[in-house]
């Protein structure tokens, strides 16, 4: 028979225990990691709860998670900015995102700003445009995926972000199939930490690492 119940997440982090003078990095499971980064706590595509897909609560519609994820959004410490990569429902969970206070603000690449219309703050970045908040600098990047949420939907933005505080800089690239674009930013300046997603999608080859 098919499992039916969803496995305890191996590792739970303890964000009260992360110290503010250094890069701490959690992977909350799936594409959703939580960041301290020298002070300022970033949380990136967060997709927390048991379903990814339409709907709401015990009515939503679509896959199951195997495994829980690491920490529930109640366990998140106060947030300081939301990223979200592009508008897939695996990356943009409007479940998780209702269980975010309202205030923290959100970026967004271009055409994703109404999945997001709840919270007060909402950036836009097209690749190459930036903004700072909170002493943290934020770049849209390149990337070679695509940005429809559903099958009529229109096609929206999608990308990564180039973060960097204190002489430190994160590459959280978004989903993306191989691309020169991110040998480009290397060449530009030194990465401390890439995070690069990958993807058993295969023929989607052109879609996901």
């Amino acid at each position: 028979m098919p499992r039916t119940e969803i496995l305890p997440a191996p590792q739970r982090p303890l964000p009260h225990t992360w110290p503010d003078d250094r890069l701490t990095v959690a992977w909350l499971g799936h594409a959703t990691l939580l960041f301290n980064f020298h002070g300022s706590w970033l949380l990136a595509d967060p997709a927390l709860e048991r379903r990814i897909g339409i709907g709401r609560g015990l009515a939503k519609l679509g896959p199951r998670r195997l495994v829980e994820p690491a920490l529930r959004p109640r366990e998140l410490p106060r947030l300081d900015t939301i990223l979200l990569s592009h508008a897939h429902m695996d990356h943009t969970d409007l479940g998780t995102l209702r269980h975010l206070p309202r205030d923290v603000p959100v970026i967004v690449q271009p055409g994703n700003g109404d999945l997001v219309h709840r919270f007060r703050r909402v950036h836009e970045l097209a690749w190459g445009e930036s903004i700072e908040l909170g002493g943290v600098r934020v770049e849209s990047t390149e990337a070679r995926h695509w940005g429809a949420r559903m099958i009529t939907d229109k096609h929206r933005g999608y990308g990564g972000y180039l973060i960097q505080k204190s002489g430190h800089t994160v590459l959280f690239a978004g989903d993306t199939a191989y691309t020169d674009a991110l040998t480009r930013i290397g060449r530009r300046e030194p990465i401390d930490l890439a995070i690069l997603p990958i993807g058993a999608y295969d023929p989607w080859i052109n879609n996901h690492a």
